[in-house]
């Protein structure tokens, strides 16, 4: 069952990739349903996700923005890979 999510992710986020540069609506539904899907099943891909987010600005603003978009249900599982504050020294 795991391996089925994560390959449904994979082509959900895809997909979304894809309508971004077609007419078609719902990229950001695909990619943040894509996302949440491997974040769930997969722990590996939350840490790549929450690294990308710590170092890339722009796309934590992206986000963060879906995040905010998607509600709590859909919305939590990426919420769980919002980068950690590190107190500075």
């Amino acid at each position: 069952m795991r391996i089925t999510l994560m390959i449904l992710g994979s082509i959900l986020i895809l997909l979304g990739l894809i309508s971004m540069v077609t007419p078609i609506p719902g990229s950001t539904f695909f990619i943040a349903t894509g996302s949440g899907l491997l974040i769930c099943t997969s722990e590996r891909a939350a840490n790549w996700i929450r690294n990308a987010r710590t170092k890339n600005v722009r796309f934590n603003n992206a986000v963060t923005w879906m995040e905010n978009k998607m509600g709590d249900r859909l919305g939590g599982p990426i919420r769980r890979t919002r980068p950690i504050d590190q107190p500075k020294p």
